[in-house]
């Protein structure tokens, strides 16, 4: 069982029922070829300048086993890659969270966004649901939703993202064998689209070069996100993002009205964005 590739132009209600239904689709070309020169170019800067950062240390051996002792992994992106808010922000991108998000919330945040540098000689991770975040359970409407976009191209030898179609169905305690389990092939400048209760994990390593990636999650406007942007983005850079952007980093109000719940995310009891006119 395989996830279905869409090329240009993209037909989205496709795209929807395919990551509803299997769990997650692939796009081809999503980025141009300039266009993705010019975000590998902004992570090349900043990965060669700072060789030592964002290398598992947490303190807990098993953790930093699950994210990679030889894998890069870069939080605060828009601090630190310049052209990261044009994809955290990606108009296509955010409407389609919207939609996979919209029967459980009426505003999407940015849970986390994360380059992810997969270097050899790294084994596969271990297969995990991103929704296990949270103590919730799994609905037939995903809390999350992850779009992981390939600057380089995605193989069965260098840690191609590896996926379980239809798992977001299954119950908690299954575990995937490894008939079950695909890789998520494709050329650089294509993306994963996926919902966060689908099995999934980085792959193996196995090449002689790095696999790189972006991966942007985005989450319900009620839950408190994976990464916490206001500490990764300063008040100065974040002033100078688009509204939609600010928006996403959690400077903006989630009305739960209509869902039978409140409105949080308030400062001084009105609208966040009046944070930067103070």
């Amino acid at each position: 069982m395989h996830l279905k590739t869409f090329q240009r132009p993209y037909n989205w209600a496709e795209i929807d029922a395919a990551v509803l239904s299997m769990g997650g689709a692939i796009l081809q070309d999503l980025l141009t070829e300039a266009e993705l020169a010019g975000h590998n170019q902004a992570a090349d800067d900043y990965v060669n300048q700072h060789q030592q950062e964002g290398l598992a240390d947490t303190g807990s051996a098993g953790y930093d086993a699950f994210l990679g002792r030889n894998t890069i992994r870069l939080h605060g992106l828009i601090e630190k890659l310049a052209t990261s808010a044009e994809l955290i922000g990606d108009p296509q991108l955010f409407a389609w969270a919207s939609r996979m998000l919209a029967p459980v919330a009426s505003s999407v945040l940015l849970n986390a966004a994360e380059l992810i540098q997969i270097q050899p000689p790294e084994p596969a991770q271990l297969l995990h649901r991103d929704s296990d975040s949270w103590p919730l359970p799994i609905d037939e409407h995903p809390v999350v939703t992850n779009a992981i976009i390939a600057f380089d191209d995605f193989t069965a030898e260098n840690g191609a993202t590896v996926v379980v179609p239809g798992s977001w169905q299954w119950p908690m305690e299954r575990r995937a064998k490894p008939a079950e389990c695909v890789q998520a092939i494709m050329c650089k400048g294509s993306a994963l689209l996926f919902r966060g209760d689908m099995i999934h994990a980085g792959g193996e390593n196995s090449s002689k070069k790095s696999r790189r990636a972006l991966s942007i999650s985005y989450c319900a406007g009620w839950l408190r996100p994976v990464e916490n942007s206001y500490l990764n983005v300063s008040k100065e850079t974040a002033s100078a993002l688009p509204d939609l952007v600010k928006a996403l980093l959690g400077y903006t109000v989630h009305d739960g009205s209509k869902y039978n719940g409140g409105v949080v995310g308030l400062y001084e009891n009105g609208d966040p964005m009046e944070f930067f006119q103070r």
